[in-house]
Formats: C-alpha cells, sequence, structure tokens
C-alpha cells in the first residue's frame, strides 16, 4: 500500500455508516479519489467537518488497490468556501461545477489544469456570497444582490467553458464551425457541431438556439471589467447562453448532471 497527499476538493458526500463516509475528491495531482473517512461522522473525529461539499483540504489518502475505496487518513483545511452558504445561488453553481468534475474525471488521471479552474470559480462564488462581510471580517463586494446573481451565472458560464476545454470539449465561438467563417451577423450556437454557426449552415448543424452578437460577445470575454457587458445583458440572453452550455456539457459527457434541475430552479 502507498500514501497519497495532494490538494483536494471535496465532490461528494454521503453517508457510508453511522459514523463513516464515502467521498469524491477531486486532487490536483491525483484526479479523482474515492475515498472512506471512517469516523468521520463523530463530533471527535479530526475528520469531523472537513469534508463538507467544496471545501478545499489538505489531504492524505492511503491507497487500497482492490479494495474500492481508499482510506482517507488526514484532511486540513486549505479554503473552506464559507461564502457558498451566505448564496444558495452560488451553491447551485458550485455544485453544477463539482458534477461536472466527478463525472468527467477519471481514478489516477490527474487534471491540474481542470482543478486550478474549478478552484477558482469556487473561490469567487464563495466571495459572491459574502462570508467576510456577513462575519465582520471585511467589505461586500460593490455589487447588489440581483448584479451578484449575474456574476454567480458570469463565474459559471466562464468555468464551464474552461473546465469543458481542458477536457477536449472546447467550444469554437471564434468562427463557424461548419465553414470557418468568422463570427458576426447573428448566428446560432450549435450542441452537436460544437460552437457557433453562422445563418447559412445552420441547417446542417442540427439542433441549434440563435444567438446575438452581444451574448456571443459575452461568451468570448474573458478580461477584468467585462462584468459591466455581462450586467447589460438581457436577462432572456444570460439564460438560454448558460442553459446550452450545461446542456452542452451533458451531451458531450453523455452522462446527466445531476445539479442542472437544481441550479435552474434557483436562478430562475
Amino acid at each position: 500500500m502507498n500514501s497519497i497527499k495532494t490538494q483536494a476538493i471535496v465532490l461528494r458526500n454521503r453517508r457510508f455508516s453511522e459514523t463513516s463516509l464515502v467521498v469524491t475528491l477531486l486532487g490536483r495531482d491525483s484526479g479523482r479519489l474515492d475515498v472512506l473517512a471512517k469516523g468521520a461522522r463523530r463530533e471527535k473525529s479530526p475528520l469531523f467537518g472537513h469534508l463538507d461539499l467544496y471545501q478545499k483540504e489538505d489531504v492524505l489518502v492511503l491507497r487500497r488497490p482492490g479494495a474500492g475505496l481508499d482510506l482517507l487518513i488526514e484532511a486540513a483545511f486549505a479554503d473552506e468556501h464559507v461564502g457558498l452558504r451566505f448564496s444558495p445561488t452560488a451553491f447551485a453553481a458550485a455544485g453544477l461545477l463539482a458534477d461536472l468534475a466527478a463525472e468527467a474525471t477519471l481514478p489516477g488521471e490527474p487534471l491540474p489544469e481542470l482543478y486550478d479552474t474549478l478552484a477558482g470559480a469556487l473561490s469567487l462564488l464563495s466571495s459572491l456570497g459574502d462570508a467576510a462581510a456577513h462575519a465582520g471580517l471585511g467589505a461586500a463586494l460593490p455589487f447588489t444582490p440581483a448584479e451578484k446573481t449575474v456574476l454567480v451565472g458570469r463565474t459559471l458560464k466562464l468555468a464551464l467553458l474552461d473546465m469543458l476545454g481542458w477536457l477536449g470539449y472546447g467550444l469554437e465561438l471564434n468562427r463557424c464551425v461548419v465553414c470557418g467563417r468568422a463570427v458576426g451577423g447573428g448566428g446560432a450556437l450549435s450542441r452537436r457541431s460544437g460552437g457557433w454557426v453562422c445563418g447559412g449552415c445552420r441547417p446542417k448543424a442540427g439542433e441549434s438556439i440563435r444567438i446575438g452578437d452581444n451574448a456571443l460577445a459575452s461568451l468570448r470575454l474573458r478580461g477584468d471589467g467585462d462584468e459591466r457587458f455581462e450586467l447589460a445583458l438581457p436577462a432572456g440572453e444570460r439564460r438560454r447562453w448558460l442553459r446550452f452550455l450545461v446542456d452542452y456539457a451533458q451531451y458531450a459527457l453523455e452522462k446527466p448532471l445531476r445539479g442542472r434541475k437544481v441550479l435552474f430552479q434557483v436562478m430562475g
């Protein structure tokens, strides 16, 4: 038996017995880890409170080939992402990203870029929850509650695009997937074709949704200061492209993301 020491994010957990949990972790250096956390439900256990959803932990895992589950030995907080608990919208967005990571990764196949993207998104989503402000430890971000909901969607959108790219399912958003024409002048997003298609090629691309130039621009923006552009978009357009991205992720993985329903119930 050997051990792994890595930084990891709690993607899923479930009760295993009266005192123990089964936990799915995404390790930066190890890929997905499915572990048994013995005694983690006991208040006196050193693991108690360390395995809540979407927390980042420094963990020590004992590998047990053939046992089905590895054994979690130690866990220490790296980032609790407490702010997620202050925002149902941010928590639901975190759940969708965690579902994607859990469904798309395999044990023993590290994807550090995917891990870093997820960790960065969780940190930003947590800040939108204003945990520090609620605890009297810092100032709130300079956005209204309605604006923060929009920015949760933006954070989710950017993380989905990047995570899908690292997984090999990146969307083409700079030119028509079919004919290569540069974007502009309307068009649509095609799930089957994997990106933007111009009006002339739309009939060849299968099922697609129309997207305006401003909404398409919002999908392509990455820099600081782009938040105001996002806030100016009509709510209906934001919802349409976000639903497209989530549905595209399910299509690409050929697996349902169980957090989808909760996300859109919360976000409207």
